[in-house]
């Protein structure tokens, strides 16, 4: 018998979840609809140039071999999602070495978990 429920609300049970394969599969693809077989979790702490800078942590970001997917869930308005979400796309495209050939460069899509109204919303 289950005695407590958790939800997903939170980070650390968000990533303990989700940080297994089967279960992101799943995940993108009953939610968001994203087939995305063979895939691999990069590195999701942006680096700062310097120690004044602030630097940002994705919830999950994997790679599919064609692109970059983003995970970022957010429980309360803090008012900054635009530019927090420019700033994720800004290092995400600045750490990449497409050398000549800029086809080589990964394009990132951002799913983004909101626990609050904003914009045009898909409601699940």
């Amino acid at each position: 018998m289950i005695t407590k429920l958790y939800g997903l609300k939170s980070d650390l049970n968000f990533k303990n979840v989700f940080g297994r394969k089967r279960n992101l599969a799943m995940f993108l693809s009953d939610v968001f609809e994203e087939k995305v077989e063979n895939f691999w979790y990069v590195d999701k702490e942006y680096k700062k140039e310097n120690r004044n800078l602030r630097y940002g942590i994705s919830d999950i970001v994997i790679e599919n071999g064609k692109e970059r997917i983003m995970i970022e869930i957010q429980n309360q308005d803090l008012k900054n999602l635009e530019p927090r979400i420019t700033m994720y796309f800004s290092n995400h495209y600045s750490t990449q070495n497409p050398g000549k050939n800029y086809e080589n460069v990964k394009p990132l899509k951002v799913l983004l978990i909101l626990n609050y109204s904003y914009g045009i919303s898909k409601k699940h």
